[in-house]
């Protein structure tokens, strides 16, 4: 009995003097079980694809690699074939603050350089046609196997976009339209002997070939 009065004694002497010092070690300790676990199972996308619309254009979830994970490649080493793709809806006027955190989003998104591929409805193609951040489309595409009234050219003439309209692919997904363009982030120099950043631009290619379909 004494023994056990002791201990709590020193037990209570303890948290009276070290309590948020305890605390603080405890909350440490977890993010850093979490940052582990995170890190352990995250899965690093071998495409990146952004869907740009004025609003919702899919009918509930779309499981995109399902659909297209056999034709891109492992870039790295995983044994996991993972695309990952985020819709962002940009209105034409975007006002609310909602809005214009989704619009300075895809600025980020063409800053950052890691999404390869661009979904975009006019609305917002028009928005970010003028802004060289796209790659001409005869890099990777064979422009004779792509129809002519699919094309889109900037106004220098040079293709920088493909329609989509008519796309079996994304009927089969569930969009709810095909009035769309596809682009390809614009390649730095600096990027173009990199073997993984070249890699994800073959996938892009194979995805798009696919929705070209």
């Amino acid at each position: 009995m004494g023994k056990d009065l002791k201990g709590k004694a020193k037990w209570s002497n303890f948290w009276y003097y070290y309590k948020w010092q305890t605390v603080a070690a405890i909350c440490i300790a977890v993010v850093a079980v979490f940052t582990i676990y995170e890190i352990a199972t995250r899965v690093d996308p071998d495409l990146m694809i952004d869907i740009v619309t004025e609003g919702v254009i899919t009918s509930g979830e779309v499981d995109y690699n399902a659909r297209f994970g056999d034709l891109i490649t492992d870039i790295d080493g995983d044994d996991i074939k993972s695309i990952q793709v985020s819709e962002i809806w940009v209105p034409e006027n975007p006002q609310d603050e909602q809005s214009l955190a989704m619009q300075q989003k895809v600025d980020l998104e063409f800053a950052a350089g890691d999404v390869t591929l661009f979904l975009f409805d006019e609305t917002n193609y028009n928005r970010y046609e003028n802004r060289d951040a796209f790659e001409p489309m005869d890099r990777f595409l064979d422009p004779a196997a792509v129809p002519e009234e699919k094309k889109v050219y900037d106004e220098e003439g040079k293709w920088m976009a493909v329609k989509l309209n008519g796309s079996a692919a994304l009927q089969e997904l569930g969009f709810q339209t095909d009035d769309l363009y596809a682009s390809f982030i614009f390649l730095r120099d600096e990027d173009a002997d990199d073997p993984e950043v070249m890699a994800r631009f073959e996938n892009g290619k194979a995805v798009l070939e696919e929705l070209l379909k």
